[in-house]
């Protein structure tokens, strides 16, 4: 895990925790997802599946108290689990919902896999490479080269579920119901801007034409931002950017702070 992960989240927890009454805390639950190459698609998915159906049967947990985030690949894996809420996967054992969960928070979600997108010429504006993105999909679809897993696989294409920018509008009409809020934050300067944009439009169509408020899903470009800003920032700057304090006051709006 980057060391940037942990230092960020116990600040936002604490953050939060310091703004709460004595009889209500907020807890984190980090999902130790088991990796590719070891594993592949949809290991991972049915890995996250398993520990929202254990938080919800048999610790008690109501839907409403629990926020789904991740980030970059674990945004991809994210979408997925909101995607199979929706639509279940055939190879994954289905969680059903007595009411939706509290919000779901990504940061630079992995929303597609394709590196033809124009805001790869970013390159040395961001962290990622595009033949580390097509190796990393690879490797998780399995479909790598078996003899040269680290040969450049060219173009990659995963499902509705591993490439979530690629569904159309129908497929979230029905994530209100699912999920009452959604943020979603990334960066003007990152790879995957451009394949975050398309996601957020075909999100907002859907989720409008079934009956959800437009207003409950964000999505928050950060300017000059890369990847996962916040958690570069809090290992190279430490101050807060504009876009963490967004994302801090959008969870004390949800949690009523």
């Amino acid at each position: 895990m980057n060391e940037g992960i942990p230092r960020y989240l116990l600040r936002l927890l604490s953050d939060l925790n310091s703004q709460t009454t004595r009889c209500r805390s907020i807890a984190v639950l980090v999902v130790a997802y088991t990796l590719a190459p070891e594993a592949t698609y949809p290991t991972q998915l049915k890995e996250a599946s398993a520990v929202l159906s254990h938080l919800i049967t048999n610790t008690g947990r109501n839907p409403s108290d629990i926020f789904l985030s991740g980030d970059s690949a674990g945004g991809n894996l994210g979408l997925a689990l909101i995607s199979h809420l929706l639509h279940p996967h055939p190879e994954v054992t289905a969680v059903r919902l007595e009411q939706p969960l509290a919000g779901m928070l990504l940061y630079s979600p992995w929303a597609g896999f394709s590196t033809d997108y124009s805001s790869f010429d970013n390159i040395a504006l961001d962290l990622m490479s595009p033949l580390a993105l097509r190796k990393w999909s690879a490797m998780f679809l399995g479909k790598a080269n078996k003899n040269d897993p680290e040969s450049d696989p060219g173009s990659v294409s995963g499902d509705a579920y591993t490439e979530a920018c690629k569904n159309d509008a129908s497929w979230w009409n029905d994530m209100h119901r699912i999920v009452s809020d959604v943020f979603v934050s990334y960066g003007g300067y990152e790879l995957l801007a451009d394949s975050i944009k398309e996601l957020e439009i075909q999100m907002k169509r859907g989720w409008a034409q079934g009956g959800g408020d437009p207003s409950r899903v964000v999505f928050l470009k950060g300017a000059k931002e890369a990847h996962v800003a916040q958690i570069s920032d809090i290992m190279i700057h430490g101050a807060k950017s504009s876009s963490q304090v967004a994302i801090e006051n959008w969870y004390k709006a949800r949690l009523q702070l």
